[in-house]
C-alpha cells in the first residue's frame, strides 16, 4: 500500500477521534495528521512535540509549572538564527533566572532544509549547568544545542556557557524515527528530576524495547485524544 494512502487512512481515523478541526491547548493546535505521526515508525513533528510538552507542564505537572519553562520547537528554531539581544528577548516570555528548569527541544533543521533529528537541551539556572541529552551518538545536535544555549544563557544568568555545557549521549536509539519520542520522555524525566518528584531518579535515554516505545506512543495519543477540544 502506498505510504500516502496509508497516511491518509490514519489521518481519517484520527479525525474521527479528535474532530476535523483538531484540538487546542494553551495556543497550541494539533490536527489528525499531526497525531498520526505518533503511529509506529513515524517521525514526530513539531506540533506533537509542542502539544505533548504543553500538556505535561500545564496539566500533568501543573504543581511545578512556575518553576519550569518549555520552549516550543518553533521558538527554538528561531533562536538558532537570532543574534541581536533585543530580538532574542522578544522570543522569551518568562524570567528565566527565576526558573528551576528550562527545556528546549532541539532540531537540526537549517534555514533551508527540514530537520531529521530531535534532542533535548536542559538549562538549570540555579545550578549553573547546561545539559544536552541526545538519544544518538551519531547526530550533530550538540552543536545546535550549544548555539541555542549561548543565546539563552545571558537571560538565564548562566556564565561561562562553554565550561558548564556538557553532553549526555546514548546509543539506545536503534532506528531513525524514535528521536522525538526520546525527547518527550527525557523532558518528563527532567521535570521529575529537577522538581524532586517520584520517578526523577535513573538515567536519561534508558534502553527500551520496540514494544515499550510503541506503548509510549499509544499512551501519548490517548492523552491527546482524551483531552478536551479546547483548554486555556
Amino acid at each position: 500500500m502506498p505510504a500516502t494512502r496509508r497516511s491518509r487512512r490514519a489521518d481519517n481515523a484520527f479525525a474521527d477521534k479528535i474532530g476535523q478541526e483538531g484540538k487546542n491547548c494553551h495556543d497550541v493546535h494539533i490536527r489528525a495528521n499531526d497525531l498520526s505521526t505518533l503511529n509506529r515508525c513515524e517521525w514526530l513533528n513539531d506540533q506533537v512535540i509542542s502539544f505533548q510538552n504543553t500538556l505535561l507542564i500545564n496539566h500533568k505537572y501543573k504543581s511545578v509549572k512556575e518553576n519550569v519553562v518549555i520552549f516550543s520547537p518553533a521558538v527554538a528554531h528561531c533562536l538558532k538564527f537570532l543574534d541581536k539581544e533585543n530580538e532574542i528577548a522578544d522570543m522569551i516570555k518568562d524570567d528565566l533566572r527565576s526558573k528551576r528548569l528550562i527545556l528546549v527541544p532541539v532540531n537540526n533543521a537549517s534555514a533551508y532544509d527540514d530537520g531529521s533529528h530531535w534532542s533535548l537541551l536542559l538549562l538549570a539556572p540555579q545550578d549553573d549547568s547546561v545539559i544536552h541529552v541526545d538519544s544518538s551518538r551519531c547526530s550533530n545536535n550538540a552543536k545546535v544545542g550549544l548555539t541555542i544555549a549561548r543565546k539563552l544563557a545571558p537571560f538565564a544568568g548562566i556564565d561561562n556557557i562553554d565550561q558548564v555545557f556538557w553532553e549526555l549521549n546514548s546509543e539506545d536509539q536503534k532506528n531513525n524515527y524514535d528521536c522525538g519520542m526520546y525527547t518527550l520522555k527525557n523532558a518528563e524525566k527532567a521535570i521529575r528530576c529537577f522538581s524532586g518528584l517520584v520517578g526523577g531518579d535513573g538515567e536519561f535515554c534508558p534502553a527500551t524495547s520496540s514494544e515499550v516505545n510503541l506503548r509510549f506512543r499509544q499512551q501519548a495519543q490517548k492523552m491527546i485524544i482524551d483531552h478536551p477540544a479546547k483548554c486555556a
